[in-house]
Order: structure tokens, then sequence, then C-alpha cells
């Protein structure tokens, strides 16, 4: 199933409720940002290993960009 959601202007994005239902996650919950090629994938905190993430890999990553 795929969800259209929109960029506000503080580049923040509303996942719908149904999704975070689905999920188990809410307010406050930490979520891992993976940029796949053209694609952003979003997923809950604890459903990988946390061992493959730096705490400094965004930061990495935009300093690149």
């Amino acid at each position: 199933m795929r969800w259209i959601v929109r960029l506000n202007g503080k580049g923040r994005i509303v996942i719908p409720g149904e999704v975070r239902e689905k999920l188990g996650i809410k307010k406050g919950d930490n979520l891992i940002l993976e940029i796949n090629g053209n694609e952003i994938v979003l997923f809950p905190y604890g459903t990988k290993a946390k061992e493959n993430l730096k705490k400094d890999d965004l930061k990495d990553f935009l300093s690149k960009h």
C-alpha cells in the first residue's frame, strides 16, 4: 500500500495514523531513515540491528552532499 504525504515548510512529513498503528509507532519514538538510491526508507528504530547504525551517520552523510 502507498500513501501520498506532503513535506511542510520545516521539512516535516506526517506519517498517516493507519501506518503508525500498523507499525506500532507513537509520538516520541525514534525511526531510522535510509537513502536507498532515489528512495527514502523509514522504519522503527528497534526493527534493525542497532550496531549497524552509528550515531553520526546522518551528520556524515549530510557533510558529503
